[in-house]
């Protein structure tokens, strides 16, 4: 269940608690699927991560945000290959687009490159 305020909402679940949701982190929510997708939010906005990137984290992934690039969903099996791939201080950089699904292939790019799912798995590509 959810609070509206007049500058975002208070999301409630009963394994995740109260947390608020609010402007580039709501649209990026809202753009990767709400509850369905990414899970309710686990945690307040963090900041302080490479680069001046700041994160708040979800039951099933994160949304992440730079001045830069703006608030972007990362989620499972992407999250995983990111890590692996030295999340935002690797060669990919920070998410900077929503995930795009084509012909049964669902790629998320990057600064630096792209990840893109089939059913074999994750593949990342650099730019």
């Amino acid at each position: 269940c959810y609070q509206p305020f007049a500058k975002g909402n208070i999301y409630w679940s009963s394994t995740t608690g109260a947390h608020a949701v609010t402007g580039a982190y709501w649209n990026a929510w809202k753009e990767a699927g709400f509850q369905p997708a990414i899970g309710y939010p686990t945690s307040r906005v963090n900041c302080g991560l490479y680069g001046g990137g700041c994160y708040q984290a979800f039951s099933k992934g994160n949304i992440y945000w730079t001045s830069a690039t703006g608030a972007h969903a990362v989620t499972e099996p992407y999250r995983e290959a990111w890590r692996q791939a030295g999340w935002q201080m690797g060669k990919l950089g920070y998410p900077k687009a929503a995930a795009v699904s084509y012909l049964g292939y669902r790629t998320v790019r990057f600064e630096g490159g792209s990840m893109t799912w089939t059913s074999a798995g994750v593949t990342v590509t650099y730019s």
